[in-house]
């Protein structure tokens, strides 16, 4: 069955309109909030850091903790009980339920399931050197999504290593895990990954 899931995640992130909305029970920090620009919408109990960057249509979900550091621009929706750490950057994506986010990561034009967790500097790329449009799979075949700019779909039960880097328009396998540093250059099947190097002392 084909299914485009690129197209569900731009239109999913197209139909976020709510209005400013701050919840009386919520802990974030409104001295944040002074320069936003967009519609912003903060659940029950969410804590977000004084010097967190916001700007774009953004909804913040139940329960969840914004580090210090970090930047949310364009359209993003996190869901309930989700952890960002220091300095992460994500730009134009979803993240759902009981994820978390180690410091210094970058996810931007991405879909990131549940129950994922990301270990420190994991890096979604969503663009190529050539600027060409990505290809990504949609079940049947690998197809041209007409997007200059598309990261990555990580599905549920993941667990991605610090330095993990992901190539444009790859799927990450559910209940999978990557050790650190690994490149993921192609689609796998879900299993347990290692990165195996040689190192040679040359003087």
């Amino acid at each position: 069955m084909i299914y485009r899931w690129w197209k569900d995640l731009k239109d999913q992130l197209a139909n976020i309109s709510k209005p400013c909305l701050y919840s009386k029970d919520t802990d974030a920090h409104t001295q944040c909030f002074q320069d936003f620009q967009g519609t912003l919408s903060v659940g029950k109990d969410s804590y977000i850091s004084k010097d967190t960057h916001l700007s774009g249509n953004i909804v913040i979900g139940n329960h969840c903790m914004i580090g210090k550091g970090v930047i949310i621009r364009g359209n993003v929706v996190i869901y309930d009980h989700v952890r960002i750490g220091y300095g992460v950057e994500i730009k134009d994506s979803i993240i759902k339920e009981n994820t978390t986010i180690g410091p210094l990561c970058y996810i931007g034009d991405s879909l990131v399931e549940k129950n994922v967790y990301l270990g420190a500097l994991v890096r979604t790329s969503n663009h190529r050197l050539d600027r060409a449009n990505i290809n990504s799979w949609n079940g049947e075949f690998y197809e041209n999504t007409d997007l200059e700019k598309l990261g990555a779909w990580i599905k549920e039960n993941t667990n991605l290593g610090v330095g993990v880097v992901i190539l444009p328009g790859r799927i990450v396998p559910e209940s999978s895990s990557f050790t650190p540093n690994t490149v993921i250059t192609k689609n796998y099947p879900p299993g347990i990954y290692k990165m195996i190097q040689n190192i040679i002392k040359i003087d």
